[in-house]
C-alpha cells in the first residue's frame, strides 16, 4: 500500500487524519477533481496479514453499505471477512426483543466487519487515486489560519484552502484550533475481545442490558467467533482484563446467561473509557471536522463510525454542490450548511444514546417495571418492532 512524503506544497483541501472517515472523506470528494492530500502518521497493514480478528470492528447500517457502493469499495471490503445478521436479541430482566429482517422484507439488518478490513480497502483505492496524495507518515506540528491553511511539520510546510479534521476523538487539529468541545463522562469503559461459541451465533447480533452495562455479542464470519463489546465501570472492566481466562470466562458466560452455550475468550482483551463528545461548532473559517473529531457516541448501539461516514458523504456533497454552482467550495456558508445537516442529526442520536443508557441503567423499579412492559408491548406488536427495525437500518 503506497504511501508518500509532500511532493506538492499546495493543496485545495488537506483532510488530518487517515482513519475510515478521513480516507471515506477523501474518495467522496474525489470526483471534485481537488487536489487532497491526507495527512497520516501510520500507514494501516494490509487486512488479510493476521488469521486473527481486529479486535474493533463495526456494525454497518445499510446507509454506510449504500456509500460504500458509492465509493465503490464495497466489493473489496464483501470479498474480505465481512458477516452479515439479519436478526437481534436484546434483553434485560427477563424482556426480550427479537428484531428480523426478514419482517421488513430486508436480506439483513446490517454487517458486522473488521476495522482493518474497511480500512484497508479505503487507503489501497485512496492510494491509487489520482487526486489524492497519502502524506504517510507524517505527523503535524503547527496549524495557522489566515486567508489560507499553513500546516507545518518536521519534513514541510503545507498550505490548503480548506483543512478538515478526522484525527479521532483525541483530534490535535481540534485542539490546536481550541474549538468548543461539550463534553461527558459516561463512567463507564468498555471491553472489547473476540469470543469462541459452543452453539452457532446465527447471524444474529446479541445484546444483554445489565444494571453495569450492555454486553453485545456481534457475529463474525465464522459461525463460532463473535465480537464482545462488554461496557462497565472501570473498575469491573479493570478486574475483568486482569483476571485469567477462567475467571473471564465464567463472568462472560454468567453475564450472558449462556444463550450460545459455554463460551471461552480467544484473544487479547483491551479497553478504553467512554466520553460524550460534541463540538459547538463543526466549522470555522477554512475548517470543518468530521467523525469523532466532531462527536463521540456511547458503542451500545455501534453509531459511531456509521454516524463519521455520513458526515463525510454530507461534506462532500455541500462541496460539490458549490463547485457545481460554481461557488467557492471552502466558503463559510457552505460549511455551515453541511453544518446545519449534521449536527441536529447527530445531536438527536446522541440524546438517543443518553436516553437508552439511562433508562436500561436505571435502578428505580418503577422505571425498571415500565421499561420491561415497554419492551414486552414492543415485541408483541409488529409495527412497533418494524418502525424500530427500519430506524436501526
Amino acid at each position: 500500500m503506497s504511501a508518500q512524503q509532500p511532493t506538492n506544497t499546495h493543496y485545495d483541501i488537506i483532510i488530518v487524519g487517515g482513519g475510515m472517515v478521513g480516507l471515506a472523506a477523501a474518495l467522496a470528494l474525489a470526483p471534485t477533481q481537488l487536489k487532497i492530500g491526507i495527512v497520516e502518521g501510520q500507514a494501516p497493514k494490509p487486512a488479510d496479514a493476521s488469521p486473527a480478528y481486529d479486535l474493533r470492528v463495526i456494525a454497518l447500517n445499510h446507509a454506510s453499505v449504500n456509500f460504500f457502493n458509492d465509493l465503490h469499495i464495497w466489493h473489496s471490503i464483501a470479498a474480505k471477512r465481512v458477516s452479515p445478521f439479519d436478526k437481534m436479541f436484546v434483553w434485560a430482566d427477563n424482556s426480550p426483543l427479537e428484531f428480523a429482517a426478514a419482517d421488513i422484507n430486508e436480506p439483513e439488518l446490517g454487517f458486522i466487519v473488521e476495522n482493518s478490513v474497511i480500512r484497508a480497502a479505503l487507503w489501497q483505492t485512496a492510494s491509487e487515486h489520482q487526486h489524492i496524495d497519502l502524506l504517510c507518515p507524517l505527523q503535524l506540528t503547527t496549524v495557522k489560519i489566515t486567508d489560507q491553511v499553513t500546516v507545518t511539520s518536521d519534513q514541510a510546510t503545507l498550505t490548503c484552502d480548506l483543512i478538515i479534521g478526522a484525527d479521532g476523538a483525541n483530534s490535535w487539529l481540534r485542539q490546536q484550533l481550541e474549538m468548543n468541545l461539550q463534553t461527558r463522562d459516561y463512567q463507564h469503559h468498555a471491553l472489547v475481545a473476540t469470543v469462541v461459541t459452543e452453539q452457532a451465533h446465527q447471524q444474529t447480533a446479541w445484546q444483554h442490558f445489565l444494571p453495569t452495562g450492555p454486553l453485545a455479542f456481534l457475529p463474525l464470519d465464522d459461525p463460532h467467533h463473535c465480537s464482545i463489546v462488554w461496557s462497565s465501570s472501570p473498575e469491573h472492566i479493570h478486574s475483568l482484563k486482569q483476571a485469567d481466562e477462567t475467571e473471564f470466562n465464567l463472568a462472560l458466560n454468567h453475564a450472558f446467561e449462556t444463550k450460545l452455550g459455554h463460551c471461552q475468550v480467544a484473544s487479547p482483551r483491551i479497553s478504553f473509557p467512554l466520553h460524550k463528545q460534541h463540538l459547538t461548532d463543526y466549522v470555522a473559517p477554512h475548517v470543518a471536522f468530521i467523525g469523532d473529531a466532531a462527536h463521540r457516541i456511547h458503542p451500545l448501539a455501534g453509531q459511531g463510525a456509521n454516524l463519521g461516514f455520513m458526515d463525510a458523504k454530507c461534506l462532500a456533497a455541500n462541496i460539490q454542490h458549490a463547485i457545481d454552482q460554481k461557488k467557492a467550495y471552502n466558503n463559510l456558508n457552505v460549511l455551515k450548511k453541511y453544518q446545519r445537516e449534521r449536527k441536529y442529526y447527530n445531536a438527536k442520536m446522541l440524546a438517543m444514546m443518553d436516553g437508552i443508557k439511562y433508562i436500561f441503567a436505571t435502578q428505580s423499579p418503577t422505571l425498571s417495571s415500565l421499561r420491561n412492559c415497554g419492551m414486552e408491548t414492543i415485541n408483541q406488536t409488529q409495527i412497533l418492532k418494524n418502525l424500530f427495525c427500519r430506524q436501526a437500518l
